[in-house]
């Protein structure tokens, strides 16, 4: 499906104004252009307001979507809105635009799904569904999907699933998880998702992950601290000083577990 494109919305003041003719939307001195303007359903004053929502439930204004996005310009998103959806939403899975950045949450996604790995010169991504449920039992409606959650409670979205080991991820993800749970999940490389113990499992190379420093000698507190996989089942799988320690705790996995970390021995 083609992405309808919208009149941007200003990020700093809140409002809306038209790329192609540098009027207002229903200013009728605007050219035909501006009609390819018209993919968000806009307030009738022309303005915009930001209303926090969560994206666990539908708590929005008809018409609008929560999303998550950036409020403070910085590289991750932090807080939810409310936006204007496109006339016709992009459905999950299907590609998508957003204004301005990649984090500003104005994008063309059905209301239970945000436009995720945003090319930040096209501004094009794909679709992606928010977690089904609650925070304390979230689930998704791919079976081949897991919910990650994290950003402080701004993200819950399903990926796809994975096996390390393999890094069997399409679209040159990388399989990566957070350290303590169970599931793998695919991810594009850099993503600006932090999880629960304040760390980006995506700021590494593929076939590693972000840790807490603590976990590896020799990372800083202020830089991403990245280590890869390693194979329990293979000897001497990591570098010297490390060990392969086991992704799950013992006496928790089911069926045939590899996965581990080089850590630092305890």
């Amino acid at each position: 499906m083609t992405s309808a494109t919208s009149p941007t919305v200003g990020a700093d003041t809140g409002s809306t104004s038209d790329t192609t003719t540098g009027s207002t939307p229903g200013d009728s001195s605007s050219s035909s252009t501006s009609d390819l303007s018209s993919g968000f359903i806009v307030n009738p004053d022309g303005g915009f307001v930001d209303i926090d929502c969560r994206i666990w439930s539908d708590d929005c204004p008809v018409g609008e979507a929560c999303r998550p996005w950036s409020n403070d310009g910085g590289p991750s998103w932090n807080v939810t809105r409310c936006i204007p959806l496109a006339e016709a939403p992009d459905l999950a899975g299907e590609s998508c635009t957003t204004q301005l950045s990649p984090l500003t949450g104005l994008d063309t996604c059905e209301p239970r799904a945000m436009c995720f790995d945003v090319d930040p010169d096209t501004l094009q991504g794909t679709c992606v569904a928010y977690c089904q449920g609650d925070p304390e039992g979230p689930s998704c409606a791919d079976p081949t999907a897991t919910c990650v959650s994290g950003n402080d409670g701004v993200i819950a979205l399903c990926l796809n699933t994975c096996e390390p080991l393999l890094q069997n991820c399409a679209n040159e993800e990388m399989c990566t998880g957070n350290f303590g749970e169970s599931a793998f999940f695919c991810m594009p490389p850099g993503t600006p998702y932090i999880n629960e113990a304040e760390v980006q499992p995506a700021a590494c190379d593929v076939g590693q992950i972000g840790v807490v420093p603590d976990l590896v000698a020799g990372c800083l507190e202020d830089e991403p601290c990245c280590t890869p996989f390693c194979d329990l089942s293979v000897t001497d799988s990591c570098d010297e000083g490390l060990e392969c320690v086991p992704w799950t705790p013992e006496g928790e996995c089911v069926g045939v577990c590899d996965e581990g970390l080089c850590l630092s021995p305890s």
